[in-house]
């Protein structure tokens, strides 16, 4: 098996990377093999985040491989960086064309040509890592699949087939989906859940697929394209459209008064039933959630600080309101958590602000899947450039004197438990050196991480204090209309993702195309855009009480919504 050296560097890094999530929950480890062939089918919804999620959370650590353009293996040194990270190369329209539709000179499936790669990687007992939707996206549910995976599968059946031994025993490939569902995919702090399902069965196709013709091969590609979509949808959550998604969002918040965080166990199969019920309720119930998770969108607010600093769901007085913003200020400032915070903290800002700054000019401002892979990478350069200063600093400053002083020699002489060992100084300037800044940044990096998440919930409820009473402070004669509220009650539009087939869904699926956002409602944003957020405090609390109403009325007549 090759050694991988640049995957298991990614590998590494991409456990950092997860820390700029606050927790990460893997179910169903059960369901992947510790050895033999596999490819692990999974939704897209956070580009590189995505990738980096899988390698860190697959069970038994197997490495995992993912598909790169062939042409891309062209150029030798690129070709050697992508071959010691586990990438497989792959002709770019080897998944569009039909299956036994084309072969090659000598008589061999075109696929198994193109598939090469792919296919001695699974047979040598690899683990090839696949998105089956053929781009990452944001969307209320999961979209019609491309064929590639099915067509591998089936590929490499019918490849092991005409190559299999005297006793004709063939290798078992397993075909396991994986959920990852983030609470918040670009927040920072937000949480994930990486849920591994049972194997797709597929293997009675074997035979049939070899001698398939083009027409019975398409029927059969689909065949194992909709089970694999199937197995996904039951590990995600899926709604018909923006609307049922945001409001079950915000009654799940609701439900969950502790900053908004229901059990992470919990998370997908409670939001998804809140989907189902919502869906088949009344439109006035899904409009008043709406208009409060839009509210909520609009002024940069989640529920959960909101329900902290502000427990009843009612109007708080100027008065209340600057009480609670001065003792909100308090505990952030003189809290003994943020006193012992504060020296990790000062190390980290300019991480802080290179991941502001990287999705700000890098990632693009219509897509939010491209966000936390910036603010992330970005972030922890800029972190380490401050720490590599500060150790630097430590280190010449304070700890090289002190071993200056030990020795006024130019060569250490150590004489220990009969052995005897020459260090000559530069060499022990820079081992130390190394060595302090390895042992500081890994210090002052988990220093950070296990006081951060308390924090940065102290300081959105400080920010969300301030918030309303500056709102509540308006005067009455300021109170918006209904037209000018009009923007800020319906759900954010989101950007059409056109390489998405949303006008394909299968009918069974039950889920309606999503439009694009229109030149009006763009016009509608751009006006709307002139509002301050404390104008939108009033109208967020008085929502507030209507939306906590509404979903105390459906867990009452619901209770199985919660259990």
């Amino acid at each position: 098996m090759p050694l991988l050296l640049v995957y298991r560097a990614l590998r590494k890094a991409s456990e950092w990377m997860q820390t700029f999530y606050s927790d990460v929950l893997v179910e169903g480890q059960e369901n992947v093999p510790n050895d033999g062939p596999l490819i692990i089918v999974a939704n897209h919804h956070n580009e590189l985040v995505d990738i980096a999620t899988l390698a860190v959370t697959i069970p038994h650590r197997r490495p995992l491989r993912f598909w790169a353009k062939d042409s891309l293996f062209k150029v030798p040194v690129v070709r050697n960086i992508l071959a010691s990270s586990g990438a497989i190369p792959v002709h770019r329209n080897s998944i569009s064309v039909s299956s036994n539709e084309k072969t090659t000179s000598n008589g061999n499936n075109l696929h198994s040509a193109l598939f090469q790669e792919t296919l001695e990687a699974l047979d040598a007992g690899g683990v090839i890592g696949l998105f089956p939707e053929g781009t990452s996206y944001t969307h209320p549910h999961i979209p019609p699949l491309k064929g590639g995976v099915a067509r591998v599968a089936l590929e490499y059946l019918k490849w092991q087939t005409s190559r299999s031994d005297a006793n004709g025993q063939l290798k078992h490939l397993n075909v396991v989906p994986v959920g990852i569902m983030y609470t918040d995919k670009s927040r920072y702090q937000s949480r994930v859940c990486v849920r591994f399902g049972p194997p797709v069965y597929f293997q009675h196709h074997a035979s049939q697929y070899s001698a398939a013709s083009a027409d019975h091969a398409r029927e059969m590609v689909g065949a194992l394209t909709f089970d694999i979509e199937q197995s996904l949808r039951a590990l995600t959550i899926n709604a018909p459209n923006w609307d049922v998604y945001h409001a079950a969002s915000v009654a799940r918040d609701i439900i969950y008064e502790n900053e908004g965080r229901a059990p992470l166990r919990s998370y997908v199969p409670i939001t998804q039933r809140l989907i189902n019920a919502l869906n088949n309720r009344d439109v006035k119930a899904r409009t008043i959630l709406v208009k409060y998770y839009s509210l909520l969108y609009h002024a940069n607010i989640s529920h959960g600080s909101l329900s902290a600093t502000f427990p009843y769901p009612t109007i708080p007085s100027g008065r209340r309101a600057f009480q609670t913003c001065l003792w909100e200020l308090t505990l952030t400032i003189f809290h003994p958590r943020a006193l012992l915070f504060l020296p990790p903290l000062l190390v980290h800002i300019p991480g802080y602000l290179s991941g502001y700054l990287g999705r700000k000019y890098l990632a693009s401002t219509v897509f939010e899947e491209t966000h936390a892979q910036f603010k992330a990478i970005c972030g922890g350069v800029g972190f380490g450039l401050c720490s590599a200063f500060v150790s630097r600093t430590v280190f010449e400053y304070f700890l090289w004197p002190i071993v200056k002083r030990l020795t006024s020699r130019s060569v250490l002489d150590i004489s220990a438990f009969g052995f005897r060992l020459k260090i000559d100084e530069r060499v022990l300037h820079n081992v130390g050196l190394v060595a302090t800044a390895y042992g500081m940044t890994w210090a002052l990096f988990r220093w950070h991480h296990a006081l951060v998440d308390r924090n940065y919930m102290q300081f959105k409820r400080l920010t969300t204090s301030f918030k309303v009473l500056i709102g509540v402070m308006r005067p009455a004669s300021q109170t918006l209309s209904d037209s000018e509220l009009a923007f800020y009650i319906r759900s954010p539009p989101k950007p059409f993702n056109r390489f998405l087939n949303i006008s394909t869904a299968a009918p069974s699926s039950g889920l309606t195309p999503m439009r694009n956002t229109t030149h009006s409602e763009e016009m509608a944003k751009n006006e709307a855009g002139s509002l301050s957020t404390s104008a939108l405090i009033m109208p967020l609390l008085a929502a507030r009480v209507e939306a906590t109403a509404v979903v105390k009325e459906l867990v009452g007549r619901n209770p199985e919504l919660i259990i």
